[in-house]
């Protein structure tokens, strides 16, 4: 089984008064690449959010903020670690617990900073439910991410 623990920390303040706030934390078990358990908790500027999924079968049972949903056992969650997602339609939404609907495409190279150095990365872009850029380094592993949070622009950077 691969753990992956996933965490994100994140304060935006104007005038050294905080405008927004978001705190994530998560954990991943996956077997064979695909994804068997997982937990997050999450806070949004003081609301609290949590989701738990389990494989049952071929499915994964999921329960988030709106309750319980069964999805299918080869749906991708959105940590963005594993490039695999960039060819799912449907994510998980890790935060929520609910399905997104996306589509994604590779729209340019560039040089960006990734856990320290510069490095030349494929960008893509994912637009539907979620509407984000991705970086992934030529090995595929991620590197950096930029996205709009409650009327902000949020980028997210690979830290090691």
């Amino acid at each position: 089984v691969l753990t992956v623990n996933n965490v994100v920390d994140i304060e935006a303040k104007i005038a050294g008064i905080k405008v927004f706030g978001y705190q994530f934390k998560g954990q991943e078990m996956w077997r064979n690449d695909r994804l068997v358990g997982m937990r997050t908790k999450a806070n949004m500027n003081g609301k609290n959010y949590s989701v738990t999924a389990r494989q049952q079968g071929d499915k994964l049972v999921v329960d988030g903020y709106k309750g319980r949903i069964t999805v299918p056992g080869t749906t991708m969650p959105t940590s963005y670690w594993n490039p695999s997602l960039l060819q799912s339609r449907q994510l998980l939404d890790m935060q929520h617990g609910t399905l997104l609907n996306v589509q994604s495409a590779k729209v340019g190279t560039d040089n960006i900073k990734s856990a320290g150095r510069t490095i030349k990365a494929d960008r893509y872009r994912m637009k539907g439910d979620v509407d984000l850029t991705l970086w992934y380094s030529n090995r595929g592993e991620w590197s950096a991410g930029s996205m709009q949070m409650q009327g902000h622009r949020v980028n997210f950077v690979r830290q090691a």
